[in-house]
């Protein structure tokens, strides 16, 4: 396109020659003749009076309008030709326009013909080319001249393109354009604008005389062409100078971004979940009710969105597999709709299984057996064991361990049966097969956790294995690999102490116990401690794509290596369960150590800080993301610690006959226990209640309690001491021979039915302390028996006691013994004894068995001539009598 303002652009169209061939079949040439003074115009001029552009005439703008077609006679003579018709439609034609650029020179204005200029004159013939053809346009009549007067150019209204001005407006007579109208028409097509066609009104200007033809680029087909603005016309551009000015191309308007909704819906979805966790903690605290449906209403908006996008949008096979992963895991851990869970993760294991996503097929079906676990436990594990098989025979490392630690668990909250517990130990040792040798952090956490399901066994060999499986664990405890699993091995010690503990060995815990501490105050500060309580067992392979997207299953550190994750305590929640262990172990070894009271009210001011609201937010003590579920459970354990610290800290209490205080706690726990119908607790709190009566001296009411419903006896031998609540029955078995041994006691009568059916559960029981109790009440309830038999009784009684360094049983057996065979003895024999088992009760910091040994020792020294000692030990005996109970001083003063 030339740029030169200079040149006019007059719009043609013509097939592909150069020229226009008349009836003759003469040329027609382009360009104008220099001889005349005329406007030059195109070979094929049209006619003023039928120009598409404005023209004036009598100093009237004229409307754009069709025109009837010309045709050139043999003289050059112009005819009109009669009109064509309508054209059916324009955008089936396709234009293809020459354009012909044709120079304007400047003219004097008496050269230009119109009706008002009368100074124009015609040329002469001889001046005109021969092959130029020149047409004077005829007079138009008078009454087609009837125009507004003409205004200035600036204030002329620009000539309007709509179709409703597009009507012939021919300049000759009606007669003879009804006369055209009547002859066949002609084949003809309207030529097109162009916003750069020159009117002919425009101001007059020197160009340069050359010409240029120009073809622009053909319109598509079937598109209408399309006319410009009046807007465009002449009068807007053309600068004031008269010159052209390069018209810049239309701006499009600004487009509305279009809105995301996917990425809105995920957006939003995210932040009604992160709202409602916010909220977690404080409503699993407070548990009111309009706090819960705001935390609902939030949870359910955040998954009506998700499930929105799943619904109403096309995804990517993986993001839409992660999606419903995702979706699944928050309907599993806040809702209860099992059977729309199943749903979602059928789906979306046909999915991934179609696409090939592996790592999302895998965690979608460990998802899945947990959510049909909640409905059908035997058909879960079922179906879990299958996939087993199926893992296997592809031999996806990452994901057998997965799927048989999931085994391990789901067997461990069923009942405590031999076979679930079978089962799991199963599984375990096929784990400890496969990673021996090849993955050694595999291998101690499953050596682990086999020592932690041998401490619910109730096999009879349970302490043995669990022994043996502490030690595979501690096979690898020096390699550098795996001194990073500080977690494990924090664990590992606690389960060691727990084993010492069931054995009753208090010399051995006492040992594992400051082991235990000194790896605590170790690792405490350890950056390799999650403050979620987090373990990551490192599998000691590279990353791959089968635990890319696993949903917290696995986790890559950032060597790129996986680690299977677990699920443990904090290092707060595990100190102050290290505060409960050590006051265990400290009772054992000394029932008076002033330790115990500081372990535990260390560990109740722990916890009391836990469920200070104000606390709640801090990462130690609740995980930032903490759903309602997780909060909740995190409260459940508090409590659940918090009721064991104070019912340990109850029966301390009685064992130093603190009975006040004793039922001071007792209260908190009844408090505490409201609501909660659990068999263990209520089984739990009629002992003690039973022991508080006994020792205040209440025995019918300690009777009554220790023959509780709860209490009864069991019909089979129990094979292990872990089985707490089969402990109480014995020792509530135990007390109540004490209390009905008398011969004038109403209920003596069952004193012999009770010691028959509790001697084969007792004799040998593995706990030391229940044994030598036996022994004890089996040597005071048979005064008939043989003098042999009753000493071998209590001989039993007093080894079992010192193998487990029971003082307290120590101090009643050896003043059983000294009543039984030293009482009106008099010699260095009944002194010594008697002597003894006041020193042991003094140890053992029992006043009552120590005023009991007092008073046979006063007795002795009596019978030995010792009068001022005997007296000075009575009054000891007296005074430590005063502080007892006042149904135990009268029974005392009494006999």
């Amino acid at each position: 396109m030339n740029n030169n303002n200079n040149y006019n652009y007059v719009n043609y169209q013509t097939p592909s020659n150069t020229g226009y061939a008349n009836p003759n079949g003469s040329p027609i040439q382009y360009g104008y003749n220099p001889q005349t003074e005329i406007q030059p115009q195109n070979a094929y001029t049209v006619p003023a009076q039928q120009q598409r552009h404005p023209q004036v005439v009598n100093g009237q703008q004229q409307q754009y309008g069709a025109y009837a077609p010309t045709a050139y006679s043999n003289q050059n003579q112009y005819q009109h030709q009669p009109p064509p018709p309508p054209q059916q439609s324009p955008s089936n034609q396709n234009y293809s326009h020459p354009m012909v650029v044709i120079p304007r020179q400047r003219v004097n204005s008496s050269s230009i013909y119109s009706p008002q200029n009368s100074n124009f004159q015609s040329p002469a013939p001889s001046s005109l080319s021969q092959s130029t053809t020149y047409y004077t346009p005829p007079q138009l009549p008078p009454q087609s001249l009837s125009q507004p007067q003409p205004q200035p150019q600036s204030q002329q209204r620009q000539p309007s393109h709509t179709s409703s001005q597009h009507q012939w407006q021919g300049q000759l007579p009606p007669q003879q354009i009804r006369q055209q109208q009547q002859q066949q028409p002609v084949n003809y097509q309207p030529y097109l604008t162009y916003p750069s066609h020159t009117s002919p009104t425009m101001p007059q200007r020197v160009v340069k005389t050359q010409a240029m033809v120009e073809i622009p680029a053909s319109r598509p087909q079937h598109q209408a062409p399309q006319r410009y603005h009046s807007s465009q016309s002449h009068a807007s551009r053309t600068s004031s100078n008269g010159s052209l000015k390069k018209q810049a191309p239309p701006q499009p308007l600004p487009l509305e971004p279009q809105v995301d909704y996917q990425q809105l819906l995920l957006a939003l979805a995210e932040e009604y979940i992160e709202a409602a966790y916010a909220m977690g903690p404080l409503v699993a605290l407070y548990r009111r009710e309009e706090e819960m449906d705001q935390y609902r209403q939030l949870m359910a908006t955040g998954l009506a969105c998700m499930e929105a996008v799943l619904k109403k949008f096309r995804l990517k096979p993986r993001e839409e597999g992660e999606l419903s992963l995702q979706y699944a895991s928050l309907m599993f851990a806040e809702t209860e709709s099992w059977s729309h869970m199943e749903g979602v993760l059928s789906k979306g294991i046909t999915h991934c299984e179609r696409n090939k996503l592996l790592d999302l097929k895998y965690s979608m079906q460990h998802l899945f057996v947990q959510v049909v676990f909640k409905t059908s436990a035997k058909v879960a594990l079922k179906s879990l064991d299958q996939l087993i098989r199926d893992v296997e025979a592809y031999k996806h490392t990452p994901w057998i361990y997965a799927f048989r630690f999931l085994r391990v668990t789901l067997s461990l909250q069923l009942t405590d049966s031999t076979h679930d517990i079978s089962v799991a130990l199963q599984n375990l040792r096929a784990i400890s097969a496969l990673a021996e040798g090849r993955h050694k952090a595999v291998y101690i956490t499953c050596a682990t956790l086999e020592a932690m399901v041998h401490l619910r066994s109730p096999s009879a060999d349970s302490l043995e294995q669990l022994q043996r499986a502490i030690a595979s664990a501690r096979t690898y405890q020096l390699d550098p690999s795996v001194e990073h699993m500080v977690q494990i091995w924090t664990l590992l010690d606690y389960i060691d102490v727990s084993c010492s503990l069931m054995q009753c060995l208090p010399d051995q815990s006492y040992t594992k116990n400051n082991a235990m501490q000194k790896m605590m105050d170790t690792v405490i500060e350890s950056p390799l401690w999650n403050d979620d309580g987090t373990i990551c067992v490192s599998l000691n392979m590279q990353a791959t794509s089968l635990t890319e997207s696993t949903n917290g299953i696995f986790r890559r550190s950032k060597d790129g290596k996986d680690s299977i994750v677990f699920s443990w305590l904090n290092k707060r929640d595990l100190y102050t369960l290290g505060f409960f262990m050590s006051a265990v172990t400290a009772t054992l070894r000394n029932t008076i150590d002033d330790k115990i009271e500081i372990y535990i009210t260390e560990g109740l001011k722990t916890l009391r800080e836990n469920f200070d609201p104000a606390n709640l937010t801090l990462s130690d003590v609740v995980p930032q993301t903490s759903s309602l579920g997780v909060a909740s459970e995190h409260l459940s354990w508090w409590t659940k610690l918090e009721w064991n610290l104070h019912l340990f800290l109850a029966f301390w209490r009685c064992n130093r006959l603190e009975w006040d205080i004793a039922r001071t706690h007792l209260k908190a726990l009844d408090k505490e226990g409201e609501g909660n119908e659990q068999t263990s607790r209520q089984q739990w709190l009629t002992y003690l209640r039973g022991i508080i009566e006994q020792g205040s001296g209440n025995l019918d009411q300690a009777l009554f309690y220790f023959q509780d419903p709860s209490l009864a006896l069991l019909e089979s031998l129990p094979s292990r001491t872990s089985d707490a609540r089969s402990d109480l029955k014995l020792l509530a078995a135990l007390n109540t021979l004490l209390i009905i041994h008398p011969h004038n006691h109403p209920s003596h009568y069952i004193s012999g039915p009770t010691l028959t059916a509790l001697e084969p559960l007792t004799i040998d029981h593995p706990n030391k302390s229940i044994s030598s109790a036996m022994h004890l009440v089996k040597s005071i309830l048979n005064p008939d028996d043989f003098i042999t038999s009753r000493k071998q009784s209590l001989q039993t009684a007093l080894n079992c006691a010192r193998a487990v360094n029971n003082s307290q049983l120590l101090a009643v057996s050896m003043s059983v013994m000294t009543d039984m065979f030293f009482k009106g003895v008099v010699g260095d024999q009944a002194q010594k004894s008697t002597k003894t088992a006041r020193v042991l009760a003094q140890r053992a910091g029992n006043g009552l068995w120590g005023a009991v040994a007092g008073g046979m020792m006063a007795d002795t020294l009596e019978d030995l001539g010792s009068g001022e000692q005997a007296e000075r030990v009575r009054g000891e005996v007296y005074a430590a009598v005063e502080k007892l109970p006042e149904g135990v001083r009268n029974t005392l003063l009494r006999e």
